[in-house]
């Protein structure tokens, strides 16, 4: 489901700080030492969340609703995190949260089709529908990737201001 989300990140518009970023060298990394970071640490995250809800359950879901919870666990992670593969610097994301209308327009359609594949098409995905409480919480799990990504970027700001006095 993250498909189609990953394939706007190409329309991002330019930012007004292009200009004003330190330029990359040309036999520099496409992917620099605090995105790996980033990524591994998101990634690592991601994996606990799920496998603390499959082991331990904490949502408290019956044996019958756990494999849609975790299956749109698993996509609301995907979604919430495209967000964060907008800004690959250490800027935030929401500065610039509304400038890619597509990516936006995009996000919402992947989420009402994961709610009418859930909700309404659960024969042919095996999955049960989820009352509007499960989605709220779900909906707040999968944010915490936003609060995570911003969270480490933060951190290396602060990091850097140091560095630089």
């Amino acid at each position: 489901m993250d498909g189609p989300p990953a394939l706007t990140l190409g329309l991002e518009p330019n930012y007004e700080d292009l200009m004003s970023r330190k330029p990359t060298k040309r036999d520099e990394s496409i992917i620099s030492k605090n995105m790996l970071i980033r990524i591994v640490i998101t990634g690592v995250y991601m994996s606990i969340v799920f496998l603390c809800q499959y082991v331990f359950n904490f949502l408290n879901v019956s044996q019958g609703e756990m494999p849609t919870v975790l299956f749109t666990m698993f996509v609301l992670f995907q979604l919430f995190n495209a967000f964060n593969c907008r800004e690959l610097h250490d800027g935030s994301i929401f500065k610039n949260l509304f400038k890619n209308k597509i990516m936006l327009i995009t996000v919402g359609c992947t989420f009402m089709l994961q709610i009418l594949i859930i909700q309404y098409a659960g024969a042919f995905f095996s999955t049960v529908p989820l009352e509007l409480s499960m989605w709220l919480k779900l909906i707040g799990i999968g944010s915490t990737v936003v609060i995570l990504s911003e969270l480490i970027k933060f951190i290396y700001r602060r990091i850097n201001k140091q560095k630089s006095f």
